[in-house]
């Protein structure tokens, strides 16, 4: 099967590592496998995770140029692919699709709240989550089918069942440095309010907030207690998981949270807003620690539940971790839209 995947461009973030992760699952099951990039600028390392044998088209348009010109080399582009499947992951890249086809057209929403003006173009809608799917409903723009998102589960190293909470217990968030949307200023109010634990957190990722996070680290008083790590290979991702003690996902917004089932592959018990995508991650997996959304101080108790209970958290981590290889694999959630992209 030809499959052409569509994105603006490559750049540090979980969509955009997914869809790397995917577009090799499918190579690598023999599907001929192509991904157009639309705008000019990527970070080069990760195209070098593509497979080889993934057909990679750059447009460079110019971002935010109105040339209808690019229209019509994009709408070109596609046509020499010769594909039985285009897969489209932003809502203005299928408003750019002109003209008569004779593709399928599937497209996914990735988060909550994005409403699509050009849902009509796609022949087949997906949403990431259960969550994503009924805000997509409530707009009254279809019904999407849900493909749960996926992890390289087997790529993630177990921490050692046997090993106690650290001395200090040490505490994982990954994402983006955007505290708007992944609520790292939370995680510092909580650490504020848990001076009576000896707890330190890493953050992984890059971003905007990062000056002002690091301030706010200073004035909380939490600076030595705080490491801000960069954007990180995922290998050296997964490598580091193992070496923690608690993962954290604190968002205010999130569809699903890619970065709450990586510590749960890696069999740490995790600590959670309680917004219905991260939610379902939590009930599938059968375990995880919740809090009230945006509530530092619901954050602190919740994770001084876990540290007091860590024995018992940590061998249901353990069985959770099964649960999140059997259903938040990669491998499973690739296959998924390649019988989507067959439906007739």
């Amino acid at each position: 099967m030809r499959i052409l995947h569509i994105l603006f461009n490559l750049a540090t973030g979980g969509t955009e590592t997914m869809m790397i992760d995917i577009m090799n699952c499918q190579r690598r099951a023999g599907h001929d496998v192509g991904l157009l990039l639309i705008n000019a600028g990527h970070r080069e390392s990760m195209l070098d995770a593509l497979d080889p044998g993934v057909s990679v088209m750059r447009l460079n348009r110019p971002t935010g140029s109105k040339n209808p010109l690019w229209l019509w080399r994009y709408n070109r582009a596609i046509a020499r692919f010769r594909p039985d499947a285009v897969h489209i992951h932003n809502k203005k890249a299928l408003g750019m699709l002109y003209g008569p086809r004779k593709y399928k057209v599937v497209f996914t929403y990735h988060c909550n709240g994005d409403a699509n003006p050009y849902a009509g173009r796609a022949d087949i809608l997906c949403a990431i989550s259960q969550t994503v799917a009924a805000d997509t409903r409530s707009r009254g723009e279809g019904d999407p089918t849900v493909v749960l998102n996926g992890i390289d589960t087997l790529a993630v190293p177990q921490r050692d069942p046997a090993r106690p909470a650290g001395n200090p217990v040490r505490i994982v968030q990954i994402g983006s440095l955007k505290h708007e949307i992944k609520g790292q200023h939370i995680t510092l109010q909580a650490l504020a309010a848990m001076r009576h634990r000896d707890v330190a957190v890493d953050f992984i990722g890059e971003g905007p907030s990062r000056q002002m996070l690091e301030s706010l680290a200073a004035e909380l008083g939490v600076a030595d207690r705080v490491r801000f790590c960069g954007a990180i290979s995922r290998a050296e991702l997964y490598a580091s998981l193992p070496s923690y003690d608690i993962g954290l996902l604190p968002s205010l917004d999130e569809g699903f949270g890619l970065a709450l089932a990586e510590p749960m592959a890696a069999g740490l018990p995790v600590v959670c807003t309680d917004l219905p995508g991260p939610m379902e991650l939590v009930r599938a997996a059968g375990t995880g620690t919740s809090f009230r959304c945006g509530d530092a101080s619901s954050l602190a108790s919740a994770i001084d539940t876990v540290i007091d209970d860590y024995p018992s958290m940590l061998a249901d981590a353990v069985a959770a971790r099964k649960a999140v290889t059997r259903n938040f694999d990669i491998r499973a959630t690739a296959d998924n839209y390649v019988d989507i992209y067959r439906r007739q």
